[in-house]
C-alpha cells in the first residue's frame, strides 16, 4: 500500500456525522460480541457535546476520516483518553501509534494519562503497554469487564 498520507487535526461540528460513522465501524465488533458498546451508535447530541466541550481530533487518510480521538482534560497535567479508534480497514498500519505520539506531543505538560479498555482485548492491551500504560484496576461495566490503564510521565525539562 505504500506510505499513507495521514493527518490529525481538530474535529469540528461539521465532522459529527462522520465521527459517528467512524466509531460505528470501529466498535461494531464489540457491539455484536457484547450486545453493547460505549463507542457504538452514539447519538448526534452526545458527539456534538464532545466536540464542543472536550478535545476532539479526526484522523484522516488522503482526506477521508478513518479515525477519531477524544480527550478529557481533567486538570492542567491530567488527561483521560475517552476514545482512540481507527476503522478496521486501516488497523495494523501504525496509525494508532502515530495518534498516541501525536496526542502526547500536544500535551507535553501531562504528568498523568488514563484510559479504559475491554478486559479481553489483549491486542489493545499490548498496544497501550507499548506506550507505557499499565493496568491499575479491573471492574465491571454492566456485563462487560473493563480495565483501567494509567501512565505517569516525567515532565522534567
Amino acid at each position: 500500500m505504500g506510505i499513507l498520507n495521514i493527518t490529525i487535526e481538530k474535529a469540528s461540528l461539521d465532522d459529527v456525522n462522520k465521527i459517528i460513522e467512524v466509531k460505528n465501524k470501529s466498535f461494531y465488533e464489540d457491539y455484536i460480541k457484547y450486545g453493547e458498546s460505549r463507542g457504538y451508535n452514539n447519538p448526534v447530541e452526545g458527539i456534538t457535546k464532545t466536540v464542543q466541550e472536550k478535545i476532539a481530533y479526526k484522523i484522516q487518510a488522503y482526506g477521508d476520516m478513518i479515525g477519531y480521538i477524544s480527550i478529557t482534560k481533567k486538570s492542567d497535567d491530567d488527561f483521560y483518553i475517552n476514545c482512540l479508534c481507527v476503522v478496521p480497514e486501516y488497523e495494523n498500519k501504525g496509525i494508532g501509534q502515530m495518534a498516541m505520539t501525536f496526542i502526547e506531543n500536544q500535551f507535553p505538560q501531562a504528568k498523568h494519562w488514563s484510559l479504559e479498555a475491554l478486559a479481553d482485548k489483549e491486542r489493545n492491551h499490548s498496544f497501550y503497554k507499548k506506550h507505557g500504560y499499565q493496568i491499575t484496576k479491573e471492574y465491571m461495566d454492566g456485563t462487560v469487564k473493563i480495565v483501567l490503564f494509567e501512565k505517569w510521565c516525567n515532565t522534567a525539562v
